[in-house]
């Protein structure tokens, strides 16, 4: 990797190490981001990674929360810093959502970061070994496990890394007194009205006025914790989106790590440990479980399997409305799939021969289908094929008439197997 300094500094060579680490060929194409707050934290963080790459590879983010009367004070000396190292800056006026002001300007703030990193770029987080304290008891205390801060991980099209998580504070503010670089003291800071600044000041200061090095202790087993989470990780990674429910493990503790993992590698890593169990709980009590991840995104129970659903939308309109001729060659739009008729083998298990004309369906009420040696309706076919209800609806039919010729390419009616002497053999595939 490419440097305009050596890093000589420990703090340079920490940086330097954890990009290189966390980070290789990144460079080539995507940007540097630090997250500038104006604390000694950030700009130790913004100085060290413009003195070792140099200041066109470097932009500044800052994101002001309007929280503080001094609050545009605080965003012009970010830019005025920045003008100095000759780096560029974003800054951004935030509104926060209701709700808890702490949760809501931390969501608003990776909000704006999210929207600023594009494909291969790089975020950096100048959180140090005490902030990484911190954040563990608070965890503890609000019952959302003991997993510290990830160190570093996938946000938005981009990337974030904390390379200070091994640092003490003391160490950054004597690197920038060192080169005579000013930073920012939030008042806010004292405000022990803040959890985690009740915290800082009268949990962790005691604590580490007895045992100084208490940070270096919990990073310790934080990191053989992370491992163990790393195990998980790898050993979930080719688990697919639908699963049988009896593959999950069976205690309560182990089937909600195993979910808790299971969630995070699909990027959802705000579910609680309460949401979780209730989770659990239903899976063995109800026919149909569902656990809400996001605005679109669910994971579903029913009938002995688990469904991973990142975009449950493309199965909520009713695509049954407007019945669509089926053309041999010709593509068919339905339910965010192009369908399309293509020729079969006679030996094929899902061909049909395709009397005209057919038309590609949604519509399930009044329609049958010749199955199993007796006519049934496709709602019983449907829950026969083990679909899941809420994917019925997005689930095509070819329809001949007031009967169903074939359900997508799952299953094909006994009155239509059997071709003519010259009848050409047919399927419904999904065309790529």
């Amino acid at each position: 990797m490419m440097t305009s300094n050596p890093a000589g500094h420990p703090v340079e060579q920490q940086v330097l190490t954890q990009i290189s680490r966390h980070w290789p060929g990144g460079e080539s194409t995507g940007k540097l981001n630090v997250a500038l707050s104006g604390g000694g934290d950030s700009t130790a963080l913004l100085v060290a990674t413009t003195r070792i790459f140099g200041s066109a590879s470097v932009r500044a983010l800052h994101a002001n929360h309007k929280l503080h009367s001094r609050s545009d004070d605080w965003a012009a000396h970010c830019q005025d810093l920045c003008a100095s190292l000759q780096v560029e800056s974003v800054v951004a006026e935030l509104k926060l959502g209701t709700g808890n002001v702490e949760g809501a300007a931390r969501e608003a703030r990776y909000d704006f970061f999210r929207c600023h990193l594009q494909a291969d770029d790089l975020l950096l987080l100048g959180h140090h070994g005490q902030d990484q304290l911190e954040t563990v008891l608070m965890r503890l205390i609000q019952g959302r496990s003991s997993l510290p801060m990830r160190a570093q991980g996938r946000l938005g099209e981009g990337h974030f890394l904390r390379p200070f998580l091994a640092l003490e504070q003391q160490q950054l503010a004597e690197y920038l007194k060192e080169l005579d670089v000013a930073w920012l003291e939030d008042p806010s800071n004292q405000d022990q009205q803040l959890t985690r600044n009740f915290l800082r000041h009268s949990v962790i200061r005691p604590l580490q006025s007895r045992w100084p090095r208490a940070h270096v202790a919990v990073q310790r087993v934080m990191d053989r914790q992370q491992a163990q989470y790393a195990l998980l990780q790898e050993l979930l990674a080719d688990v697919e989106d639908q699963v049988p429910t009896h593959t999950l493990p069976t205690s309560v503790e182990n089937r909600r790590a195993w979910l808790r993992v299971y969630v995070e590698l699909r990027g959802h890593f705000a579910v609680t440990d309460k949401a979780l169990d209730e989770f659990c709980r239903q899976l063995d009590r109800v026919q149909m479980s569902r656990l809400v991840l996001g605005l679109d995104s669910a994971l579903l129970a029913w009938r002995g399997h688990l469904y991973y659903e990142p975009a449950l939308e493309r199965y909520a309109d009713d695509f049954g409305t407007e019945p669509t001729t089926l053309d041999q060659g010709k593509h068919v739009f339905f339910a965010g799939q192009h369908w399309s008729l293509i020729r079969a083998d006679s030996d094929a298990t899902d061909a049909f021969y395709c009397p005209h004309p057919v038309h590609i369906s949604g519509k399930r009420r009044g329609l049958v289908m010749q199955w199993r040696g007796r006519k049934v309706s496709i709602e019983d076919l449907l829950r026969d094929l083990r679909i899941p209800p809420w994917r019925r609806t997005a689930t095509p039919l070819v329809v001949h008439g007031s009967e169903v010729v074939a359900v997508a390419d799952l299953a094909v009616s006994e009155g239509y197997r059997n071709p003519a002497p010259g009848q050409e053999l047919w399927r419904l595939v999904k065309a790529q």
